[in-house]
């Protein structure tokens, strides 16, 4: 019922996901597919209606069928996924090294969260990008 991936940011941010991995590189989001996001958004918004959504599929590409309305649906690219996924593996391997009190491990933390775009604001801005339709 609900999405594929969530994530609950601080700031009361959700990122609803809808994960289309196992498509052929160049082809669309379909009516279809776009639809499970809506469906996956509704429910978020029942479940937590404190928070703001951010609609995202994860998908080969950027482009959508025609009929799909996609004013304010992100797209995390494969290709962009990989890249957070990298990121995200540098900071763990960052904090699990070596022993640290929890105020230095925080600020080590934060510091290395900033770093690499790992904030609500940057990952909207890094690695997420507009859906648009096919010409």
């Amino acid at each position: 019922m609900g999405p594929d991936v969530l994530w609950l940011l601080n700031q009361r941010i959700g990122f609803v996901m809808e994960a289309k991995s196992n498509k052929e590189p160049n082809n669309p989001l379909t009516k279809k597919e776009y639809g499970q996001l809506l469906t996956s958004f509704e429910w978020f918004r029942n479940q937590y209606p404190r928070y703001e959504g951010v609609k995202i599929t994860v998908h080969p590409n950027a482009l959508a069928l025609h009929e799909v309305v996609p004013s304010d649906t992100m797209v995390l690219t494969l290709n962009n996924l990989a890249v957070l996924v990298s990121h995200i593996r540098e900071l763990l391997s960052e904090l699990c090294s070596g022993t640290h009190e929890e105020a230095a491990l925080r600020a080590r933390c934060k510091a290395k969260l900033r770093e690499l775009d790992l904030n609500p604001d940057r990952i909207r801005a890094k690695f997420l990008q507009p859906l648009s339709n096919v010409a």
